[in-house]
C-alpha cells in the first residue's frame, strides 16, 4: 500500500498547536517557533521527537496528529509508573471474619429472595457445587451447608475438585459422592440473580508510625477473589467488589515511595488495610 506524502502546512499547524502554548511564554516566541517551522526544519526529527513522549501521534504515512490532553496524561501517568518500577500484588491476610461477614450476607439474600416468592419447594438441591442436600423442610433453612468451592475437572481420566485435587478417581459414581471440602451456614435454595455492579466511593482513612503508612479503605464484606492490590515505588492501585455488587477502583500517586517487597494487606469484615512501607521515616500527613 502506498501513501500520499504529508501536507508540511497541516504539519506546521499540528506542531504550532502542540509546541505554541510553551514558546508564548517567551516574548516574541509564538512567532519565532512558527519562522523556524516554516524555514526549512527537520519536521520529520520535531515529529519524532514529539512522538516519544506522547505529544503527537504519527501514523503509518507520516502524517502527525495532536494527542488530546486526556489521552496526554494518561500516557503521562502510566510512563511515571513505569519508570517507578512494574506493579506488583500485595500478598493478602484475609481473617475469618471475611468469610463468617460473606456467610451472613449470603443467608440475609436467601431470607430476601424466600420472602418475594416463598420457601423453596421440597425436593430442591442446594445450588452450591458438590452439595448433596436437598430441601425437607423449614429445617432445612438451618442445615450447615458442605460443598466445594472450586470447579470439576476430569484430565487423563481422573475426576475430582480443583479445590481438594488429593481425592482423585476413575470412577464416575466415586466422584459424584466425593464429601465437599469446605461448609457455610447454611445451603444456597434459589439461583443468586446477577447484579449489575455500581461503582460506589468509599471512604478512605490512613495514620502512620514510623515507615509505616496504613490505609484504610472501609469497603463492607469485600469479596476477597475479587480484590486486587498492587504497588510499585510510588503508586496504589486497587479494585474490589464489596456488599454484593458495589465495586470500587482507584489509583493513587503516593506521597513518597515505598518498598513494594514490604507491602501487605489485610481484608476484614468491614474495610481493608494496606500497609505501606516507605523507603524514609520522613512523615507523609496525606495519602498522596
Amino acid at each position: 500500500m502506498s501513501f500520499l506524502p504529508p501536507n508540511p502546512e497541516d504539519e506546521i499547524k499540528v506542531l504550532l498547536k502542540v509546541l505554541g502554548p510553551l514558546y508564548s511564554k517567551v516574548p516574541g516566541g509564538s512567532g519565532k517557533i512558527e519562522e523556524f517551522l516554516k524555514s526549512g526544519a527537520d519536521l520529520g526529527s520535531i515529529k519524532a521527537m514529539l512522538g516519544s513522549i506522547g505529544l503527537v501521534r504519527i501514523s503509518d504515512d507520516g502524517a502527525v496528529t495532536e494527542i488530546s490532553p486526556a489521552e496526554a496524561a494518561a500516557a503521562a501517568a502510566a510512563a511515571e509508573a513505569q519508570s517507578s518500577g512494574p506493579m506488583v500484588d500485595v500478598p493478602m491476610n484475609v481473617t475469618k471474619s471475611v468469610q463468617a461477614a460473606l456467610d451472613k450476607q449470603a443467608a440475609a439474600y436467601q431470607e430476601k429472595l424466600a420472602a418475594a416468592g416463598g420457601p423453596p419447594a421440597v425436593g430442591t438441591q442446594c445450588k452450591r457445587k458438590n452439595c448433596k442436600d436437598r430441601y425437607e423442610g423449614e429445617e432445612s433453612m438451618t442445615k450447615t451447608c458442605t460443598h466445594c468451592p472450586g470447579e470439576p475437572v476430569f484430565h487423563e481420566g481422573f475426576k475430582y475438585w480443583s479445590c481438594c485435587d488429593g481425592k482423585k478417581t476413575l470412577d464416575f459414581e466415586e466422584f459424584l459422592n466425593l464429601p465437599g471440602c469446605a461448609t457455610t451456614d447454611t445451603c444456597l435454595w434459589f439461583e443468586e440473580e446477577a447484579d449489575t455492579a455500581v461503582e460506589k466511593p468509599v471512604r478512605v482513612d490512613h495514620f502512620e508510625s514510623g515507615r509505616d503508612f496504613v490505609v484504610s479503605f472501609f469497603t463492607k464484606c469485600a469479596e476477597p477473589s475479587k480484590t486486587s492490590i498492587q504497588v510499585n515505588e510510588n503508586t496504589l492501585s486497587i479494585s474490589t467488589v464489596y456488599e454484593r455488587n458495589c465495586t470500587f477502583t482507584k489509583s493513587f500517586r503516593l506521597k513518597g515511595a515505598v518498598d513494594p517487597s514490604l507491602c501487605t494487606a489485610k481484608l476484614m469484615s468491614a474495610k481493608i488495610d494496606v500497609k505501606l512501607v516507605k523507603t524514609t521515616g520522613e512523615r507523609w500527613e496525606t495519602l498522596e
